[in-house]
């Protein structure tokens, strides 16, 4: 089972390089997309978030939906891409 405290460091530490060093580490995202994607059966079937995956889910899509204007135009693919597929992964708590 994931150990959302260690969830949200990987994905703090994810954002704090997203915006500082204006990189996207797409392993570290890959991670953390597994690792999400590894409960949303659990939460759907306990019909509630923890507030910490709900923190999880909101800081990813708040920081990926602003992008960033320093990065390359690959970077920026990737960022949308991963825009994209975390939201889809949180409608997927609505099915």
């Amino acid at each position: 089972m994931i150990n959302l405290q260690e969830l949200y460091e990987k994905i703090t530490a994810f954002l704090v390089a997203f915006r500082s060093d204006n990189t996207f580490n797409s392993d570290l995202f890959d991670e953390i997309y597994a690792d999400l994607k590894g409960v949303i059966e659990k939460w759907k079937a306990q019909e509630s978030i923890p507030k910490l995956g709900f923190l999880c889910f909101a800081n990813l899509i708040e920081f990926l939906a602003r992008g960033s204007r320093f990065l390359s135009h690959d970077d920026c693919v990737k960022v949308e891409n991963a825009s994209i597929s975390i939201s889809e992964l949180y409608i997927q708590l609505e099915e």
